[in-house]
């Protein structure tokens, strides 16, 4: 596997996973109950998805909802949490990528000096409570908690429900190891998504007259990590800054859904279903 260094949420980890396949989104490409891969428009759908995102260089979405964003707060005491009770050093990595460089993972933690990752999450307390009465691992994170054990080539996951209320809960923490059949499900999977990637790629060059696609800015990053945006228009005087560049973007690009919707309208013209 390759670690890449950044901060999960940052513009950089946006941009690295974005045209990935990643264990957040398994089940977009994998059925968890049958352990086969999806196929016809679900797969078409999250293919157009990743195809719009690697055109573009950016994710579609780059926002957190108020869910999301009090559920990463909240990570930030489940992971001392975690390493204080079960006496382990903890970090928490950027975005990794396995060997094959065919799909990536953002784990909430990973253990020093061990084969050994932890996914976090924050539920609302009757969800929390469902957990930990059915006992295990909750079915609807099966793909992700082995997606990332496929994807790291690690020994064990852990799947940890926190939740900080008054008055307080058990935390749930569940044990993961690595199950061969999900993980077979996973690589086939995968190779399938790749496969007609490359076939929605080659339609896509073709209707832009066999060119690459041709941005009208340029991504970098400062040694922080942020991402600096630079438009490529000399008749507006050259390099702009972050907020022109997103004024420029509000008012210049279609809205990002739609960016999809038109990315989908070519695969479909090109033969693709």
């Amino acid at each position: 596997m390759k670690i890449h260094t950044c901060e999960q949420g940052s513009p950089q980890w946006l941009a690295l996973r974005s045209g990935y396949p990643t264990a957040s989104e398994f089940g977009s490409l994998v059925s968890p109950v049958k352990l086969k891969p999806v196929e016809g428009k679900g797969l078409a759908s999250y293919v157009a998805t990743k195809l719009a995102e690697a055109w573009m260089g950016a994710p579609l979405q780059s926002f957190l909802s108020n869910a999301m964003d009090q559920g990463k707060v909240l990570e930030e005491e489940a992971r001392p949490w975690y390493a204080f009770t079960h006496e382990v050093e903890v970090e928490t990595p950027g975005f990794i990528t396995n060997d094959d460089d065919t799909a990536g993972c953002s784990p909430d933690f990973l253990v020093v000096g061990a084969k050994r990752g932890g996914e976090i999450k924050c539920a609302e307390a009757d969800t929390h409570v469902k957990w930990i009465v059915a006992g295990g691992l909750p079915q609807e994170h099966l793909l992700q908690v082995q997606g990332s054990l496929w994807v790291c080539g690690y020994d064990e996951w852990y799947f940890v429900s926190y939740l900080a209320v008054t008055p307080r809960f058990p935390q749930h923490v569940v044990r993961v190891k690595p199950d061969r059949n999900v993980h077979d499900a996973i690589e086939e999977a995968v190779g399938l998504f790749w496969e007609r990637f490359d076939e929605g790629w080659a339609r896509l060059l073709d209707a832009n007259g066999g060119e690459e696609p041709k941005r009208d800015y340029d991504v970098t990053y400062d040694a922080d990590g942020s991402m600096v945006k630079t438009l490529r228009m000399p008749e507006m005087g050259g390099a702009l800054t972050e907020k022109d560049f997103d004024e420029f973007m509000a008012g210049a690009e279609p809205p990002q859904d739609q960016r999809a919707k038109d990315v989908r309208t070519i695969l479909q013209e090109g033969g693709i279903k």
